[in-house]
């Protein structure tokens, strides 16, 4: 399953909106601004933000369980749902 064009550009305008609404009302404690970010990935938006296909988390998920570290939760239908928070840490290098 290919990732259409247009899901990449609704990524960018979102980090884009993000980046202008910090950068025209910064806090004066200095913490950034923090939107209303879904908790959960699905695979397609994973693979978008990790920059993959979606067959390789899914792939790496059958041969040893997760994929970087990552375990998905499966909803009833199948669907897997990645933790956004851990793959922010993964983006970071943390260990997971």
């Amino acid at each position: 399953m290919k990732l259409k064009a247009s899901s990449l550009s609704q990524v960018a305008q979102d980090v884009s909106f993000i980046n202008d609404l910090q950068s025209h009302h910064p806090r004066e404690d200095g913490e950034i601004l923090v939107l209303s970010i879904p908790k959960k990935l699905t695979t397609n938006e994973l693979a978008a933000v990790l920059r993959v296909s979606p067959q390789t988390p899914i792939a790496a998920l059958s041969r040893a369980g997760h994929y970087l570290g990552l375990r998905p939760c499966k909803l009833r239908n199948g669907r897997l749902l990645w933790d956004a928070d851990e793959v922010s840490r993964l983006l970071n290098g943390e260990v997971l």
